[in-house]
């Protein structure tokens, strides 16, 4: 399938920023899923304390809410991808870069994580962002 293919090189752009998008949607939907079965106990005291003030001074329910918050970042980040492709534009440089020295820093920080999930997509989103563009 081509997508808003002008460019010779804009065919292998919008792959790239297509299956960093959907790969990014994908862990975000994983991160949120699993956040909610390693949670599910702090999660529901966070419900019988009424939600209010409820996360701060409990370290597992810190740790359930900061996992799942990072979902929806990851989600929104991947439908981004996903709108600039199908605008047929490239990703803005940063983002690929901004993506790749957070899932390192995370990576480095935290070596059992996902953050290594983050690497592939923001290595294409860089690349999709950097490929040369063509006469």
């Amino acid at each position: 399938m081509r997508l808003f293919a002008r460019e010779p090189g804009e065919d292998l752009v919008a792959r790239r920023t297509l299956r960093a998008g959907r790969f990014l949607m994908a862990v975000a939907a994983l991160h949120a899923a699993f956040g909610l079965w390693i949670g599910r106990r702090a999660l529901v005291a966070i419900a019988r304390d009424g939600f209010v003030n409820a996360v701060a001074p409990h370290l597992d329910r810190n740790f359930v809410f900061w996992f799942l918050l990072a979902s929806p970042f990851l989600w929104m980040v991947g439908r981004f991808a996903l709108w600039v492709a199908s605008e047929g534009r490239r990703p803005p440089v940063w983002l690929g870069r901004s993506l790749l020295a957070l899932a390192l820093t995370g990576a480095v920080l935290v070596p059992v994580s996902g953050f290594w999930l983050i690497l592939l997509p923001a290595a294409w989103l860089w690349l999709a962002a950097r490929a040369p563009r063509r006469a």
